[in-house]
This record gives C-alpha cells, sequence and structure tokens, in this order.
C-alpha cells in the first residue's frame, strides 16, 4: 500500500486500482453509490497527500461497465481533480459480459480507456443446445469497443485442453473477432486430460493460422501487441493504490 510519509518528501507517482466488483453493482442505483463512497475514499487521500501526485495507469477492476454514464463523470473528474494523469498514462477497464451495453463503448472511450478486458466463463457455461451465448455477447461487444477505437481489447479465456475439442471450438469462436491478445488459462486438471497436449497443439496451430504469436505464459497476441503482458495489475514491478478495497 502507498508510504504516505515517503510521498510528503518525494512527490508520488503511481498506478490506481480502482476495485468494481460486480456484486456491489447488482443495479445503476447501487453503480452510483459505489462511486459515492469512492470518491470520499479520494478526498481522504487528497488531504493525506500534498501534490504533485501523479498516476501512470488506472485500473478498474472487477465490472466497470456496470458503472452508469453519470457515474462514470462523476469518478473520473474526481480522480483527475486528486490526480495528475502522467503522459501516456493508460486506462483498463474490465468488462463484465454479463451486463453488456453497447452504450457504454461510447462513454468508455470518452474518458480515456485505453485497453478493455474481458474474461469469458468457462468452458461449461453452455445452455441447453451446447451452445455459448457468451461468445456471442463478446463479439457483439467487441464489435461496438472497435467502433468506439478503444486501442487494445484483451480476451482471458480458461480452458481444459481435451478431446471434446472444447477449447478449439471456443477459440475459433473468438478470434473471429480478432481481439489483439488472448490469454488462456489453463486449471490444474488438464494435465490430468487424456489427449490434453494434442488438444493443446492443435488450439496452438489455429491461432498462428489466425496471425497470433506465442508470447509465453499462455499470452497470445496480434502483431503489434507484444507489450500487451504489461498491464497494470500483472507488471509486479509496483504495489498500486487500491480504492474500494
Amino acid at each position: 500500500m502507498l508510504d504516505v510519509l515517503t510521498a510528503r518528501d518525494t512527490g508520488l507517482t503511481a498506478d490506481l486500482v480502482v476495485r468494481l466488483p460486480a456484486e456491489t453493482m447488482p443495479t445503476p442505483e447501487a453503480a452510483d453509490l459505489r462511486v459515492d463512497a469512492l470518491i470520499e475514499e479520494l478526498i481522504q487521500l487528497e488531504a493525506a497527500l500534498p501534490p504533485p501526485r501523479r498516476v501512470r495507469g488506472v485500473l478498474l477492476s472487477g465490472a466497470a461497465n456496470r458503472l452508469t454514464r453519470d457515474g462514470m463523470v462523476r469518478l473520473f473528474e474526481a480522480l483527475r481533480h486528486v490526480f495528475r494523469f502522467a503522459a501516456g498514462a493508460h486506462i483498463v477497464a474490465e468488462i463484465d459480459l454479463s451486463a453488456w451495453s453497447s452504450a457504454w463503448a461510447s462513454a468508455a472511450a470518452f474518458h480515456g480507456v485505453g485497453r478493455a478486458r474481458f474474461r469469458v466463463s468457462p468452458v461449461a457455461a453452455e445452455d441447453a443446445h451446447g451452445d455459448r451465448p457468451e461468445l456471442e455477447t463478446l463479439a457483439r461487444a467487441i464489435a461496438a469497443l472497435r467502433d468506439a477505437h478503444i486501442p487494445t481489447l484483451e480476451v482471458e479465456l480458461p480452458v481444459v485442453f481435451d478431446p471434446t475439442g472444447s477449447a478449439l471450438a471456443d477459440v475459433r469462436q473468438i478470434v473471429r473477432s480478432a481481439p489483439d491478445v488472448l490469454r488462456l488459462s489453463a486449471g490444474a486438471e488438464t494435465a490430468e486430460v487424456p489427449g490434453a497436449a494434442q488438444s493443446a497443439r492443435e488450439v496452438f496451430a489455429h491461432l498462428e493460422r489466425a496471425g497470433y504469436h506465442d508470447a509465453g505464459a499462455g499470452l497470445f497476441a496480434l502483431p503489434g501487441n507484444d507489450s500487451a503482458a504489461n498491464g497494470l495489475d500483472r507488471s509486479g514491478t509496483h504495489t498500486p493504490i487500491v480504492l474500494g478495497a
């Protein structure tokens, strides 16, 4: 967490993580109350730390798209009042697909969101017909954010490599929308599944044919996104200020 005494002497340059858990914002009214609480935290932080207070990046963690348009305005006004955003500061927003609305895309672009991050449910989340409606929602969300000129779109997909071909089917559907970054997170159980290695090879080969290169640690990126793994909450080089903890 923040070392207030050091910051008083040297000034502060930090990253912010703004926690926006979906369960705390089941309704627009609850989302606005969440923003009220975050603004109160920012007021306290402003009183504790003299300027200059600089920010390198902001992560809207959890379900940023559940914020109302007014809530987004008030939150960013408060952030920019308390902190001076450094040149090149990046804003990352995590998206809750269960609450997706295309109208949110333009609001995100207006406030300077540079990367949207989606986490798809595990492969078991299918409907009675074996289809995955969530992936259709993901495709619509990616299209809307592309139209809003959000520069980088990242998808995290939990996978189990097995002979059923479910992982390959999901990857095929996702890469049709061409997210800039695809992060595959395989559970420990994958190693125990017969045919896992062959399933993984098929997935990796399909990603290569689609233009993705293997950046290591389950990360696959289209050309020009080599630095995509260096997200605000993944670099591990410093401890951010966390609001809403």
